[in-house]
């Protein structure tokens, strides 16, 4: 009689990578579709009735850019759905700076509400508004900073969607995403905080 066989063992079961494993690369900012003609506006929503907005749905841009008494300078960043359907995007931007080699700089980011004040303590656990982004809507943020006396380099904006830090892009010469204003180039010193609003459907 045949000595009989082992049953083969069953193959392995894929397992899924811990996205906090190892940190992402920087990635190169996507080239998004164009961004559809402008038509319904944002939507504030309790719960988001859509998926939530990704790297690929979002064309972010730099759109304002100015100064204020005491040395203060503050900047616009859109978001602005490019895809053909419905996301949802809410609470504050990851944002962080880097130089022009893609260096994350020593810049500390404080979450500010609308009026640029630090939520207290309780204020700070509510998630700020949510927003329904119809394709061509958009969504800004401003962000704040003390600039010093020394001569800063240009720095860059990046957002992290998706795990993925995605490059804040100068917005093209567009009247409907620059607002009619000039964008000059960002000089945030390393060191100083800089003053990050929540995404609003707010004209900037």
């Amino acid at each position: 009689v045949a000595a009989a066989h082992p049953p083969p063992s069953p193959p392995p079961t894929p397992r899924a990578l811990d996205p906090a494993a190892e940190p992402s690369e920087p990635a190169e900012p996507a080239e998004p579709a164009e961004p559809a003609e402008p038509g319904e506006s944002p939507t504030p929503v309790d719960t988001a009735p859509a998926p939530a907005c990704r790297a690929g749905d979002l064309l972010l841009t730099h759109v304002v850019d100015g100064a204020s008494l005491g040395g203060k300078r503050y900047s616009v960043i859109a978001a602005t759905n490019a895809s053909t359907a419905d996301c949802a995007i809410g609470g504050w931007p990851q944002v962080s700076v880097v130089d022009d080699a893609g260096r994350v700089l020593d810049v500390p980011v404080v979450l500010v509400d609308e009026d640029g004040r630090e939520p207290s303590p309780d204020a700070a656990q509510a998630a700020p508004v949510s927003w329904l982004l119809p394709p061509g809507a958009r969504v800004t943020s401003t962000l704040c900073w003390s600039i010093g006396q020394s001569r800063t380099a240009t720095r860059f904006l990046q957002v992290r969607l998706d795990g993925r830090d995605v490059r804040v892009l100068d917005a093209p010469d567009d009247p409907s995403l620059t607002d009619g204003d000039t964008v000059r180039p960002l000089e945030i010193p390393e060191g100083f905080p800089l003053r990050v609003e929540p995404w609003t459907a707010k004209r900037p």
